[in-house]
């Protein structure tokens, strides 16, 4: 049977079935869960497949996807909630390089007992099936919760503080939180997830779900059993709180995981590791192979120095050694607490290509299982926990690296890595237009006089001070090159004062977590930092232009708010917010502006695509919403398709020249599209709104274009198939300084009619007598 008529038929069989198997589940009261109902099964649901790379997709989809071996998360609940996470630890924990428990963890690690291990398993592998949305859920999630109680009671833990919650979900099946108090609140958790599926017909089919995740859910109940057996543990006494997780839903897209992390992180939780167990009992697919038997120590989408010290952990604590193996974004839990900022980490029980391939099926059984293999990762996560409880755990200002921020399951990670840098950048872009819409705002009800240009210089300070305050906070060593100094706020208190109230409010609003200057003279410092920054063709230097378009800004017409990376000289990312770009605008003008709305963001990646997604800040909400990319230009673009974008009232460009440039080409002119933003020429470009190709012959010979009028909306234009160069045919320099300074004009057109449009601008300008 095809399987597009199998998922069909297992719906329907659910839909007829709801008697023995409730869609609906009344969700437990031992925690609050949302208060969104579950989205009937005719929703789509908002996958991510690697950050920022969103799809809507339906429930058979998803199915699809998982049996293609397709990871994901699905986000429609935390999306909707309006909590928007982090792709990255901003702030990582330096774990032990010694391990100094040795002698006692080695004593207590004779006490896991795999006979337990099993006679847990066989009775989690007795329910039907632990999918998340049946009745069989419920129980076995219940009979789950019941064995931790009774550890914990057995144990004394429990006259100490310890305590075993039901974390409820809308679907039905809670998670288990056991959690043992030490000393200070920062946390070490170990998870493992609950629920199993069958992918054919989920509600129907049997799911014994024995190794996925049977088999991590009872490693990590016996290292629970076996660390309450340390008196100094029961008591309270380690430094930190040990945390074990059992998740709900893993199998739908990590959705019991996540939940839980957000609510970790809005209750500002600090949890300095996280450990996940997902399948920790097949070998034979290793020993198949003619390989060692090992355990699988996944190193991509993780904390590095915290998988760092899990290797050290294997090497001193077990019997087999490790292999480093990688499973993809979002192949289990652990990547929902990297997502909320927390530092996780995964083993599974091989080489990923060798582990076990009946899972998802009726045959994920315990005879093709090891437990001698499931006590060497009982061994591992009893010595991470026992060695983190006792650790310093010292927070460090570093930032580990992560895979590609635009990569899809088809992509390998083979690009260098500016994720962080792009989740940072478009949150402090989104941030930034905020400002300046609630300044425009003011101007409209007559709180700022726009007659004195007061409100421009308001607004270009203020988003100046806190666009590089956010940078900087997170990349101290990185440069800056902005267009504003300080100079004039220090010569005028009044102005001063102004700013500063404006940038002051901003203290308070925590859900970006993004930094803001801390006092007036912090302020004026870091707003120095971009004014007096030279650039220059080494080290990082981040280009911004916090308002560009001053002049239609005041007048509520288009304007940028940009912010771009250069590193060595070269673009790496840019993103350009347009706080008055309506959504789905087909065509880019003046005075067709997002009044009532938040505007787009275009950004892009060097060598990764440009994208464009609305912006979302007046409603309270501040989430980044979904990007969509941009397509680029065809191959087969003609001439003939070429439409201007420029600007009449430029004092640097030659207007009349730029009309012969059109009659040669024997296109339209005047320009289709006039704008007076030089970025919002670019983005016009870009999202094809009404125009195509801009060029720049000068006035003066002598003048040079400023590096932050340019520089990333120039990448994300050559990211949607445009090239661009000055006059010559040269490409941009964009490491001389705070100017363009090797750059005579420009031409930025699509790739296909380039040399048509330069061969047009050469011959107006007559570019031999010009160089």
């Amino acid at each position: 049977m095809k399987l597009q008529a199998v998922l069909a038929l297992g719906a329907a069989i659910q839909s007829a079935s709801v008697a023995a198997v409730p869609f609906e589940q009344i969700p437990l009261a031992d925690h609050v869960p949302s208060t969104k109902a579950p989205l009937p099964q005719t929703e789509k649901y908002l996958i991510e497949l690697a950050p920022y790379d969103t799809r809507w997709v339906t429930e058979e989809e998803k199915w699809k996807l998982k049996l293609d071996g397709v990871n994901f998360i699905d986000i429609t609940e935390e999306t909707q909630a309006g909590f928007y996470p982090k792709f990255f630890t901003s702030n990582a924990v330096q774990y032990p390089t010694k391990l100094p428990h040795n002698d006692t963890i080695k004593s207590l690690s004779t006490k896991l007992d795999k006979k337990n291990m099993q006679h847990n398993l066989e009775h989690f592998t007795s329910f039907h099936t632990r999918y998340y949305k049946s009745q069989y859920g419920i129980e076995s999630a219940t009979w789950l919760y019941e064995q931790i109680s009774d550890i914990i009671k057995k144990s004394g833990a429990a006259a100490h503080g310890a305590t075993v919650e039901k974390f409820a979900h809308p679907w039905g099946q809670f998670s288990t939180i056991a959690r043992i108090p030490g000393q200070t609140n920062k946390t070490v958790v170990l998870g493992a997830h609950q629920d199993s599926i069958n992918l054919f017909l989920p509600s129907i089919l049997a799911a014994p779900g024995a190794d996925d995740d049977g088999s991590g859910t009872v490693t990590i109940l016996e290292v629970l059993r076996t660390l309450l057996l340390s008196p100094d543990i029961v008591a309270g006494n380690a430094t930190n709180t040990i945390e074990f997780h059992w998740y709900s839903a893993e199998e739908g897209g990590l959705l019991g995981s996540q939940a839980v992390f957000s609510n970790y992180r809005q209750n500002d939780r600090d949890i300095k590791a996280m450990l996940q167990q997902d399948m920790t009992g097949f070998v034979q697919g290793t020993l198949d192979a003619g390989k060692e038997e090992s355990v699988g120590v996944i190193i991509d989408f993780v904390d590095a120095p915290l998988t760092q010290f899990i290797k050290d952990i294997i090497t001193q604590y077990c019997d087999i050694p490790f292999v480093e193996t990688k499973c993809g974004y979002a192949c289990s839990d652990h990547a929902s607490a990297s997502r909320y900022g927390y530092p996780s980490a995964f083993v599974i029980e091989s080489e990923f290509q060798d582990s076990d391939k009946h899972i998802h099926s009726t045959d994920d059984l315990i005879k093709y299982l090891s437990f001698d293999h499931m006590l060497q990762h009982a061994k591992m996560s009893f010595a991470f926990a026992y060695e983190l409880a006792y650790a310093p755990l010292v927070q460090l200002i570093y930032n580990p690296p992560l895979p590609p921020i635009l990569q899809t399951h088809e992509k390998k990670p083979d690009k260098m890595d500016y994720s962080k840098e792009l989740e940072l950048a478009a949150l402090t872009v989104q941030r930034a237009s905020k400002l300046t819409k609630s300044i425009l705002a003011a101007v409209d009800k007559g709180a700022l006089d726009k007659k004195d240009n007061t409100p421009v210089t308001i607004a270009d300070f203020a988003a100046q001070a806190l666009i590089i305050s956010a940078v900087h906070a997170v990349f101290p060593d990185d440069g800056f090159v902005g267009e504003e100094s300080a100079a004039a706020l220090r010569e005028n208190p009044e102005l001063l004062e102004r700013v500063w109230g404006l940038v002051s409010a901003f203290q308070n609003d925590s859900s970006h977590n993004l930094a803001t200057p801390s006092s007036p003279e912090e302020m004026l410092t870091l707003i120095d930092l971009g004014g007096k920054g030279q650039g220059g063709p080494k080290g990082r230097i981040w280009v911004l232009d916090p308002v560009d378009g001053t002049a239609t800004f005041i007048q509520g017409q288009q304007y940028v708010v940009c912010l771009a990376l250069l590193e060595d000289g070269e673009q790496k990312l840019g993103v350009l917010g347009c706080p008055n770009l309506p959504v789905g605008a087909t065509e880019v003008h003046e005075d067709i502006v997002d009044k009532d709305g938040d505007g787009q963001m275009v950004y892009a990646v060097a060598g990764q695509g440009a994208y464009i997604r609305p912006m979302n800040y007046s409603s309270g909400r501040t989430v980044l919403e979904p990007a969509v990319p941009i397509p680029k230009y065809p191959a087969d673009f003609k001439t003939s398709d070429i439409r201007f974008v420029d600007c009449k009232h430029s004092n640097s460009t030659n207007y009349e020249k730029h009309a012969l440039v059109a009659s040669k080409l024997g296109v339209p002119w005047p320009a289709a599209v006039d704008l007076w933003s030089a970025q919002m020429r670019y983005v016009a470009v870009i999202t094809n709104g009404g125009g195509n190709t801009l060029t720049k012959i000068l006035q003066k010979d002598s003048y040079r274009s400023c590096l932050w009028d340019h520089v990333g909306g120039m990448l994300i234009a050559q990211e949607v198939g445009c090239v661009i160069t000055d006059l010559r045919g040269k490409s941009i320099d964009c490491g001389l300084g705070r100017t363009l300074a090797g750059a005579f004009g420009l031409v930025c057109a699509p790739a296909s009619v380039y040399l048509d449009v330069l061969k047009a601008v050469q011959e107006v300008v007559g570019i031999d007598s010009q160089i």
